[in-house]
């Protein structure tokens, strides 16, 4: 963002400024401008990630999945991936009581290959885990950090096995 109405800094900040030698500042989202000049800002740079060279936003995942009824909630990282640079993860929360029938892996596994129908190749899930709830913010957004700490466990554990 640039303008009259941009900060200067951070008082007493000592540290490196936010805004660059052009005058802009970096906010750390993402956004997009459509055909008529408009801006929508579609995700967090930290939560962005890179497969086979494309940028994925985890929101755009997420609103596909979400899309289907089966689905109750869900949330979207990177798993590291030694191919691909990284690739989508989700958790994903089921409709009904967790154990019931309707949480099978079968479900979760029609849940992704619909979704995949609908997602580009560098956003399709290459994995993903049925969860009770996912964790999130006090402002409802999901806690990506959590969700990424977990991932990269998990990934390690898998690496070491």
């Amino acid at each position: 963002m640039r303008g009259p109405q941009v900060m200067a800094g951070y008082l007493d900040d000592g540290g490196p400024s936010p805004i660059d030698a052009q005058g802009w500042l970096s906010t750390g989202d993402v956004g997009l401008l459509d055909e008529d000049g408009r801006l929508f800002l579609v995700d967090r740079i930290d939560d962005v990630f890179t497969c086979d060279g494309h940028l994925v936003s985890p929101t755009g995942v997420e609103r596909v999945i979400a899309a289907d009824p089966r689905v109750a909630d869900c949330a979207v990282v990177a798993w590291p991936d030694a191919e691909h640079g990284a690739v989508a993860w989700a958790g994903i929360v089921l409709c009904g009581p967790p154990g019931a029938a309707r949480h099978t892996a079968r479900t979760l596994e029609a849940i992704v290959r619909d979704a995949n129908g609908r997602l580009a190749p560098g956003e399709r899930i290459h994995r993903a885990q049925a969860l009770d709830a996912v964790p999130r913010t006090r402002t409802g957004k999901p806690e990506r950090q959590a969700l990424r700490e977990s991932v990269r466990a998990r990934a390690a554990a898998e690496a070491g096995a």
